[in-house]
C-alpha cells in the first residue's frame, strides 16, 4: 500500500507540474498559473488515490 501510494505522490506532482506550465503559459503569469497547477495537480491526486484504494479493497 505505502508503495502505491508514493507512485500516486509521484503523478500527482509530475501532473500538478505540468499543468502549472500549462496555466502560467495560457494566463501569462506565473504565479498564478503555479498556483492553479498546484491545486488542479492536489484534486486530480485525491481522485487518484481515492482510485487506488478503493480498487485494493476490491482486491482483497
Amino acid at each position: 500500500m505505502k508503495k502505491s501510494l508514493t507512485i500516486v505522490i509521484m503523478i500527482a506532482l509530475a501532473m500538478a507540474l505540468i499543468w502549472a506550465v500549462v496555466f502560467a503559459i495560457v494566463l501569462k503569469s506565473l504565479i498564478v498559473g503555479l498556483a492553479f497547477g498546484l491545486a488542479f495537480g492536489c484534486s486530480m491526486a485525491i481522485v487518484a488515490y481515492a482510485i487506488v484504494s478503493s480498487s485494493r479493497k476490491n482486491d482483497k
